[in-house]
């Protein structure tokens, strides 16, 4: 069966997000935001962290999951730390987003557009 996949824009209101499959029951806030991108299983519930580093100004990327993330073509396994960029391509199991500064190079990030599948029926 053909997945669904539709457009949507996941809004970073925190310096630190978590992107992962999306559950059923609301994500444990005690592991801090979290944003479900998709429902496959090919996808851990906390894939990859999005982070602000004040100390090198930079926004960047903490691969979570065993399964890997592919960034900008790159693969990065578990435990791995990847800058981002303006348009940096992020492909996770069946997702694939882009990580958008708003205005650009040195702004702030709000946005990330992704692709994700649909729920199950």
């Amino acid at each position: 069966m053909e997945e669904t996949f539709r457009p949507s824009a996941l809004g970073f209101r925190r310096r630190t997000a978590a992107l992962g499959r999306a559950a059923a029951s609301p994500a444990d806030e005690s592991l801090g935001p979290h944003m479900g991108t998709c429902h496959s299983k090919s996808v851990s519930r906390r894939h990859l962290t999005i982070s602000w580093d004040p100390d090198r100004d930079q926004w960047q990327l903490y691969v979570d999951s065993k399964n890997g993330v592919v960034v900008d073509t790159k693969f990065w396994e578990k435990g791995k730390t990847v800058d981002l960029f303006h348009k940096s391509a992020i492909k996770f199991g069946p997702c694939a987003c882009y990580f958008v500064l708003p205005g650009g190079e040195g702004e702030p990030v709000v946005a990330a557009s992704v692709a994700a599948p649909a729920p199950p029926p």
